[in-house]
Parts: C-alpha cells; structure tokens; sequence
C-alpha cells in the first residue's frame, strides 16, 4: 500500500510550507560555519534594501532552539523594518521583530496595497508554525507543531478563498500522516475523510 505521506497534497503542504519561510529570511545571504555566537551583516537581496543594517546571530551551542536572532548594532531587533525596491524605491515588505525574532512580514503591491501577510509563532523557545493571510487579511493557512514526550506533529488547515475549508490534517517529523485527514469541497462540505497512523490507512471514514 503507498503510504499516504507520499501522495500529491504531501507535496503540496511542502511547497507551500516554504514560501512563508523562504520570503521571511529572503534578505540574508547563506554562511557556511560550524562556528557559533557570531553574527553576520545584510542589508537586503538582490532586489531590496532596507532602513537599517540588520545582521543575525548564529545560536550558541547551548541553545537547543535553533532559532536566529536578528540584530542591529549587535543589540536584538525590537520594531518594524520595512524593504524597498532598489530601482523603484518602492515599499515591498515591512518585518516585525520582538527581541531578535521575526513575528511578522507583510508583502505589498506596486500599489502599496497588501496582498500576503504572515504571521509566526513560537512556543517554549522553539518555532511552532505560522498563520498566512491573503487579501484584506483573509485567512488561508495555518500551521503549527505540539510537542510530547512521544512524538512532534504538525498540524495544517487550509481555506478557499470563499472562506469554506480546504483540508486540514497532520504529520510527523518523517511527513508521516497522523490521525484525520479531511478534505473539504468549495461549498465546506467533506469530500473524503481518512484516519492514517504512520502513514498507513487505518479507517476509511467518507
């Protein structure tokens, strides 16, 4: 039997899983180092620049997070920054951080209305998910991870752009699903619904 976490929405989670992330951390360039403590100055990609020099500091070895903390003048960042297009000059993006860790990134037009806004979550020191809203902050996505003793799931829902449900569902740490998986036609009906353990097809509900 294939297992569930192999199939086309798993593939789908996963891009879509990125492009928050990927956007958020657009403006810093990669370092490779097995160093820790240090920190690195950017300001801006290829297409954007900011207000400010913003570098990031690497987390120490005795931090199990993982998480970067962003700074200016080595102090950890607390405010808004907002991001310009180089040629146009242009607001593109504005970031929101709170003692070096980003909460926030809204993404503007050439209108300067906004069309993408991400919000991100932590829990006990550790990044746990985001919140992903579209036009007129319509709510499109949420994702975030519980933590146990046993086992680290996360869990996703998704809604049409008519505000009915889309999916919702979770997995593992190996992208295994876990427990329902529920898909939702665009009148929030349910079209099919499963329950999975380790990937596996345990229930055929709908």
């Amino acid at each position: 039997m294939m297992r569930k976490s192999q199939s086309w929405l798993n593939n789908s989670i996963r891009s879509f899983t990125v492009i928050p992330l990927i956007t958020a951390f657009s403006f810093l360039f990669c370092v490779e180092s097995e160093e820790v403590g240090l920190t690195f100055i950017s300001n801006g990609d290829e297409e954007l620049y900011a207000e400010i020099e913003i570098g990031y500091l690497l987390p120490s070895e005795k931090d199990s997070s993982g998480l970067l903390l962003y700074t200016v003048n080595d102090e950890l960042l607390t405010g808004e920054v907002s991001w310009f297009n180089k040629e146009t000059q242009k607001l593109r993006r504005v970031h929101t951080f709170k003692d070096g860790l980003v909460t926030e990134e809204v993404e503007y037009d050439d209108d300067k209305n906004q069309f993408s806004k991400v919000e991100y979550l932590y829990s006990n020191g550790k990044h746990s998910g985001f919140r992903w809203f579209g036009e007129n902050d319509q709510l499109l996505r949420t994702q975030h991870k519980t933590f146990n003793a046993a086992e680290e799931l996360t869990h996703v829902k998704e809604w049409y752009k008519n505000g009915n449900p889309k999916y919702e569902l979770a997995y593992d740490e190996l992208s295994n699903y876990q427990g329902l998986y529920t898909l939702y036609d665009p009148e929030g009906n349910i079209s099919t619904q499963e329950r999975y353990k380790d990937g596996e097809l345990v229930e055929k509900i709908k």
